[in-house]
């Protein structure tokens, strides 16, 4: 398994019931108590386009609007759709075999890839035979599987490795940006963070592959906002494009921005800060994950629950509990 599969499946396979939360960061109707609908089937969220998400023996499947089977619980996991797409995967003694189905729940690209990333600009990474390349969505192969590993597109652009070189290629399979990287992150508003094999430092390059912003950092992230989370010693604050800090590194983790909010580490909890690095939800909470569409997924207690952009307990705790 590379290692953007790792990070795809890391929360779901590690905290099985983060990916029913996570769905239902949509449905401001979540409910403090468990939802059967019928034969055992446990509403577990919102798919999209009037289907539902829901759970049986630890398989996932979808219903329509009136609650009929249209999907029954056959996957371990369905992630949100992306371009009508959604990437599903099954695990059988063999291991992760992965697939999509589109927004009416029908299988139209069979699990037949070891791996796999959701589809971006029209094309999806998979893996077929320890080898990655791209296809569309309709399973045909657009870029040849002669990868050791990739992620997906974005500004035209996909990072993929050869042994242990990463560079990057157009939609047509194209070399554009050569292999001189020990690692790299897909282009985010026109900046991608790559990683110096001589001094193990990170840096973002522009889509000429010049270097924008100097090696220099233990770790990075993308830029969302205008801003990036950067690592300098243990330490986490944020950089603009230029470079320059804007936020102190001053936290002991930083995720990326969304809807002007990021979640921040201090010690052992965490909370948010806005553009200008302001504590604006207090540094409580035992994790925290990003905003979308005003609400964000927080574990306070050991409880799951979703808050607003004041911090405000919009649905009652989760039913299901951690203890971490």
């Amino acid at each position: 398994m590379k290692i953007k599969a790792i990070i795809q499946q890391y929360l779901y396979y590690l905290f099985p019931t983060f990916s029913d939360f996570w769905r239902n960061r949509r449905a401001r109707e979540i409910q403090s108590q468990c939802i059967y609908i019928h034969d055992g089937l446990l509403f577990t969220g919102v798919f999209g386009e009037g289907l539902k998400e829901v759970k049986k023996d630890n398989k996932v499947g979808l219903l329509d609007k009136d609650d009929n089977v249209i999907t029954p619980p056959q996957y371990t996991h369905i992630m949100p759709l992306q371009e009508d797409r959604a990437l599903v995967w099954i695990e059988d003694d063999e291991g992760y075999k992965y697939g999509f189905i589109n927004s009416q729940g029908k299988l139209i690209i069979p699990l037949i890839y070891s791996g796999a990333l959701c589809f971006s600009e029209g094309l999806a990474a998979v893996e077929k035979e320890g080898k990655w390349g791209f296809i569309d969505v309709n399973n045909q192969p657009i870029v040849p599987f002669i990868y050791d590993d990739a992620f997906e597109f974005n500004h035209g652009l996909a990072p993929v490795a050869i042994g242990d070189q990463w560079g990057y290629i157009d939609k047509t399979g194209k070399m554009v940006i050569k292999s001189n990287y020990s690692e790299a992150w897909a282009f985010s508003e026109g900046l991608a963070a790559v990683k110096q094999e001589e001094n193990g430092k990170w840096g973002y390059i522009d889509p000429s592959a010049t270097l924008v912003i100097p090696y220099g950092f233990e770790w990075t992230q993308l830029f969302q906002e205008g801003l990036a989370a950067v690592q300098i010693k243990d330490k986490y604050g944020y950089i603009d494009k230029h470079g320059e800090m804007i936020i102190p590194a001053k936290f002991d983790w930083a995720s990326d921005f969304n809807e002007g909010l990021a979640a921040v580490q201090h010690r052992d909890h965490y909370g948010y800060i806005n553009l200008s690095g302001e504590i604006v939800i207090p540094i409580i909470y035992d994790h925290a994950w990003g905003f979308e569409d005003g609400m964000a997924v927080v574990i306070y207690h050991g409880e799951w629950m979703v808050i607003d952009q004041l911090g405000n307990h919009i649905a009652q705790p989760w039913p299901y509990r951690f203890n971490f």
